[in-house]
């Protein structure tokens, strides 16, 4: 078979997508059991079609969705919130850090000046 007689102008995409009658599919299926070529860019477009219907509606859109900004502004927002609640947490964690820090100094100036007291036989030097 020559190129031009590769030429089906669509055909094989339709076929793929099952939008042929019947008396030009018939024809179409002839001609593909008879060239390789055709069998070929056959199979290619069956799984290009089958890449496509994994991809989500939303990629097909032409511009934003009608609700678009309100959806953006509900984005916004929880990411926002999402924001505050991590930055609180972590401020309450700050503050629990610096309070067992500042008990253990203490706790250690405690233990240090009642070894100083033991060491010297129960005398305190100021």
């Amino acid at each position: 078979m020559t190129t031009r007689e590769h030429s089906h102008d669509g055909l094989l995409g339709a076929h793929v997508l099952g939008l042929l009658d019947a008396g030009e599919r018939s024809g179409l299926e002839e001609q593909i059991e008879a060239c390789e070529v055709c069998r070929v860019e056959l199979a290619d477009l069956r799984a290009l079609e089958a890449e496509l219907g994994e991809v989500p509606p939303e990629f097909f859109l032409e511009g934003p969705p009608e609700d678009g900004d309100l959806l953006l502004r509900r984005t916004l927002r929880q990411a926002r919130e999402e924001e505050a609640v991590s930055q609180r947490r972590r401020g309450v964690l700050v503050g629990l850090a610096a309070a067992v820090l500042a008990g253990a100094l203490l706790g250690a100036g405690y233990v240090t000046g009642r070894a100083r007291t033991w060491w010297n036989g129960g005398e305190s030097r100021s």
